[in-house]
């Protein structure tokens, strides 16, 4: 099964297949990863450990994935060289970040960590020019740049934020979508070939979980999910399955659709994390929070667009947001 997503499949369908479900799936996406949010903050106040909880992201999506491969039957390889791709992208892209963000998360609005998944594409450019995997293009540059500007409103400004401390810890959350910016580099410079995207995701998954594994025997920071299940523990649950099913309907809507339609999906994550806060949590921000909100989704449209003009859609890597 060839892992390059088409963009082109929807053209045979009729406009309820080309257009109501692929929309359907983002608004599904964007409302289940942009709750993921809110639930990290619930399960955190709770009680949560952050460790335990990112080892439940990890294990627990990768079951669910795992059993759409095995209905596909096109499990993970375990060679080597895939191993060691599910190591790294695991680590960069699922244990550290997350558990960054279940630290940070009873210490910041919804809305405000939310607003820090925007600036992975941004820093994704960064990292893929750095590195040569991207080329230098002006107006994605000038969009890495707008998106920069978005985010010092967030942190410069006493104003913008609720308080001086979450100023240092914006600062700390900002360690997240930079990790998950290098696995991005790291999956487009190491794909391996002829791999199946849905049962990489589960290698990756499970890599990312297992590799807590010693710093859970270390702190003793498991969560047993054992019933009856507390408020964490109910929270973990919904946020490991929206992880899990979120994998892999973006994995079909990019093969379906092309990838540039489905990473509009990192718009709706914010926007929804923002509208998640502001209902359970009853939270208000700044003209500042907006006015970045509105410069970093300004930049991330500059990005994306530039992607569009410089790259085909046919042969790009799937790649699912964090979440």
């Amino acid at each position: 099964m060839t892992t390059a997503p088409s963009g082109h499949l929807r053209d045979g369908y009729g406009p309820f297949m080309r257009w109501v479900v692929p929309l359907s799936c983002l608004m599904v996406m964007g409302v289940g990863w942009g709750g993921n949010t809110a639930l990290a903050k619930v399960a955190t106040l709770a009680g949560a450990p952050p460790f335990g909880l990112a080892f439940l992201e990890g294990v627990g999506s990768g079951l669910l994935v795992l059993a759409l491969c095995l209905s596909r039957r096109s499990l993970p390889r375990l060679q080597r060289p895939y191993l060691a791709f599910y190591a790294i992208a695991g680590m960069t892209g699922i244990t550290i970040p997350a558990t960054i963000l279940f630290w940070i998360a009873p210490h910041l609005p919804v809305g405000i960590v939310a607003l820090l998944f925007t600036t992975v594409p941004l820093m994704t450019y960064g990292l893929s020019m750095l590195f040569s995997v991207e080329r230098f293009m002006w107006i994605r540059v000038l969009g890495l740049l707008i998106g920069l500007a978005g985010t010092a409103l967030v942190v410069l400004p006493t104003a913008s934020l609720p308080g001086s401390d979450a100023v240092g810890w914006t600062l700390i959350g900002l360690a997240a979508p930079a990790l998950y910016s290098s696995q991005n580099v790291y999956i487009a410079r190491h794909w391996p070939l002829g791999s199946d995207a849905l049962a990489l995701s589960c290698g990756t998954l499970f890599g990312g979980g297992l590799a807590l594994v010693p710093v859970l025997l270390a702190t003793g920071d498991w969560m047993t999910m054992m019933p009856p299940w507390d408020e964490a523990e109910r929270a973990a649950a919904a946020m490991l399955t929206i992880n899990g099913l979120g994998t892999a309907i973006f994995i079909w809507l990019v093969r379906f659709a092309g990838p540039v339609f489905a990473s509009q999906t990192a718009y709706l994550v914010t926007a929804w994390g923002i509208v998640w806060g502001i209902i359970i949590y009853g939270e208000r921000h700044s003209l500042y929070v907006w006015a970045a909100c509105a410069l970093l989704f300004a930049g991330v449209a500059l990005v994306t667009f530039g992607q569009r003009l410089a790259t085909p859609s046919v042969g790009r890597r799937p790649v699912p947001p964090a979440g």
